[in-house]
């Protein structure tokens, strides 16, 4: 149990950003709560810091044929009568 194998590597690599999440979400409510004492328009916690982990992904938009449209829309209904 004290040894680490080769393809527990990645898994733990990955999670080293977010072990001080915590302590940046305190930073930026100290900051907040500081800030909204001296400032008088409205802020929200993101207008003070954004992290990247609450930044969203915009999906790119795909203009999508009428006859795509209902190939999928028949695919999608004869998954439902499966599903039934």
């Amino acid at each position: 149990m004290d040894r680490m194998e080769e393809w527990e590597i990645p898994t733990i690599v990955s999670g080293l950003p977010m072990t001080d999440r915590n302590l940046w979400e305190q930073t930026r409510l100290r900051i907040y709560s500081l800030a909204s004492m001296f400032s008088k328009s409205e802020r929200t916690l993101q207008d003070i810091m954004t992290f990247p982990w609450e930044e969203v992904e915009v999906e790119h938009i795909v203009d999508m044929s009428n006859e795509d449209r209902e190939r999928l829309r028949a695919r999608a209904e004869a998954i439902a009568k499966t599903l039934k």
